[in-house]
């Protein structure tokens, strides 16, 4: 990581990619729910 000497990129850096994890995670849980109540329809 060579922008660690610059803390304010690496701040700004991190902040974006943790934004950008939690929406993945958002997605990913949305998606999951999604997918298990499709499931749970066609069972009954």
């Amino acid at each position: 990581m060579g922008l660690a000497k610059v803390p304010g990129v690496s701040t700004a850096k991190m902040g974006i990619l943790a934004n950008w994890a939690r929406a993945v995670t958002q997605t990913n849980q949305a998606n999951g729910l999604a997918r298990n109540l499709r499931v749970a329809i066609r069972m009954q």
